[in-house]
């Protein structure tokens, strides 16, 4: 990308960076014989994903990495929520790490223009880690896009599965048997159900305290996601349309699918207070929702919702089903998508060395599942052991006393992780999804195989919208007035019409830079693919 951005921290925190930019050495262009990994010990400064506020040196898997690849592991354990401002000023005090996770691919681009990290040629990367890169270019090759910075590469991409996995449609069975309905397939068959469930008093009382949806928060990606999804839209995201990148909210799509939602909100439909994100599961464990979107249920779970809802509404039934199918055949919800984050390295004194090492690390854990399981949950009989195979939880294996079995904080505190889908703070690269699906139960991945379906897991063009560089400074506020706007239309205060208000936010806001930069994005994730060997 041809754009410098720098990334809104404190003003003393960028002032500090800005006179210590450089303290690390040079940024010039790196190339692939500039690293050579050598047979000695190395000491890595280890900033990796902020999910272990609290571990101290010397957990199960740091020890691991370091006998498997004679190194010696500094590790800086941060909390999430302050690790951006932790690491720049970290960073701009000198103490630069050689291994730095990035939240965003701002800040990827931030540390480029700050001279804190080095160029990683893709070749150095197909030497040392093969099989990974091979599996990151099969698998989400935009993700590529995330270490990509003036034309050079700066950094390793990873992936994370469970966000992949597809919603599905929960709806009161003995609502839709009162009224002879069968499970919802298209949206018109949806609105009738839901008409019912509003309208018929399905529970019997006399009352009209029923509806049929709602919303579970008032975050963006949950926003009526299966609606607009019924219209091939993501009102949110990057869309290619007709060759181009558009915004999702800007589409014919989007204002079809408001149409739909002001009708049902007219209509008694949606409950009143969606607007206030109160979630949906309590409404309907409350018995006054018929509908709402989940995954993994194990019906044997005293926790899943066809339980949950029970305990209110003691003769209630679910029926799951697929997210409705709206009038051109489209269906689906928003998805996070594959990609992820990226890895960087540090412009630290040896880091041709290093950077080799780590990339050897890297493809150790992600070809070798056993030492990758090592790095995640610690040793079998130590810290965990496999679970009951009538489990109803998803994973297949339990945490022991003193790792996880009684609070995550222990799990936490041990440097480990159960969460195989993603990178953890010593696992910065993800596993294949085989893998990943290996370790859940029978009955999690009984579920996948019948429910699940990744047609229904819409993405972003790029995998994240706010991968386009001036992110940072427009979308928050344009997508606040959107929602608000949306908001306003569903519940009739505006008419569809009114929804022109955004279309004049958005060019007077800092879209029609975006749009432009989104337009560049694509050109250059094509110069990528076809520099890496992407078929296009």
């Amino acid at each position: 990308m041809k754009m410098k951005k720098l990334l809104s921290v404190s003003i003393a925190a960028v002032m500090t960076v800005g006179m210590l930019a450089g303290c690390g050495g040079d940024k010039s262009s790196t190339s692939s014989e500039n690293y050579q990994d050598n047979d000695e010990k190395l000491t890595l400064k280890w900033l990796g994903y902020p999910r272990n506020p609290g571990a101290e040196e010397g957990t199960i898997p740091e020890k691991a990495i370091e006998e498997k690849f004679n190194v010696e592991i500094q590790p800086l354990f941060y909390e999430e929520n302050k690790y951006q401002d932790k690491k720049v000023m970290l960073m701009a005090g000198g103490e630069i790490p050689d291994l730095i996770y990035e939240l965003d691919p701002l800040h990827v681009f931030n540390d480029v223009d700050q001279d804190f990290v080095v160029e990683v040629p893709y070749d150095t990367i197909k030497q040392y880690a093969p099989q990974y890169f091979d599996y990151i270019t099969d698998y989400a090759p935009a993700a590529w896009i995330y270490s990509r910075y003036q034309d050079k590469n700066w950094g390793v991409p990873n992936v994370n599965h469970s966000h992949m996995l597809s919603k599905t449609a929960a709806y009161r069975k003995d609502w839709l048997d009162k009224f002879n309905l069968d499970v919802p397939k298209t949206l018109d068959d949806m609105h009738t159900a839901l008409y019912q469930f509003a309208n018929g008093d399905p529970d019997g009382n006399g009352k009209k305290d029923t509806y049929g949806i709602s919303v579970g928060s008032t975050h963006y990606q949950s926003y009526f996601s299966e609606i607009f999804g019924a219209y091939g839209c993501l009102p949110f995201d990057w869309q290619e349309v007709d060759g181009k990148i558009v915004y999702g909210g800007l589409t014919d799509e989007c204002k079809e699918a408001l149409k739909t939602l002001a009708t049902w909100y007219s209509e008694g439909i949606i409950h009143p207070d969606f607007v206030l994100g109160q979630a949906d599961a309590d409404k309907w464990n409350s018995g006054t929702l018929g509908y709402m979107t989940t995954q993994y249920n194990d019906p044997n779970d005293k926790n899943a919702i066809q339980n949950t809802v029970k305990e209110n509404n003691p003769k209630a039934q679910v029926a799951i089903g697929f997210l409705p199918t709206g009038p051109d055949g489209k269906s689906g919800t928003r998805a996070w998508g594959r990609a992820c984050h990226v890895v960087s390295f540090g412009n630290t004194e040896g880091h041709g060395a290093k950077v080799p090492r780590m990339l050897k690390i890297f493809e150790g854990m992600f070809t070798d599942f056993d030492f990758y399981t090592t790095l995640k949950i610690g040793n079998e009989g130590e810290s965990w052991e496999k679970a009951p195979e009538d489990t109803t939880k998803a994973n297949n294996f339990v945490m022991l006393p003193g790792y996880g079995a009684e609070t995550a904080d222990e799990t936490r505190i041990a440097g480990l992780s159960s969460d195989f889908a993603g990178p953890g703070m010593f696992t910065p690269v993800a596993t294949t999804y085989e893998n990943y699906a290996s370790t859940r139960s029978d009955a999690w991945n009984a579920w996948a195989k019948e429910w699940t379906d990744e047609k229904y897991s819409l993405t972003d063009y790029f995998f994240k919208v706010d991968v386009v560089p001036s992110s940072a400074d427009y979308i928050i506020d344009l997508r606040t007035k959107q929602m608000s706007i949306m908001s306003e239309i569903i519940q009739g205060v505006k008419s569809i019409d009114a929804y022109s208000e955004f279309e004049k936010i958005w060019e007077s806001g800092g879209g029609q830079v975006l749009t432009k930069e989104a337009n560049e994005l694509k050109d250059e994730l094509h110069d990528v693919y076809a520099e890496i060997g992407v078929k296009q």
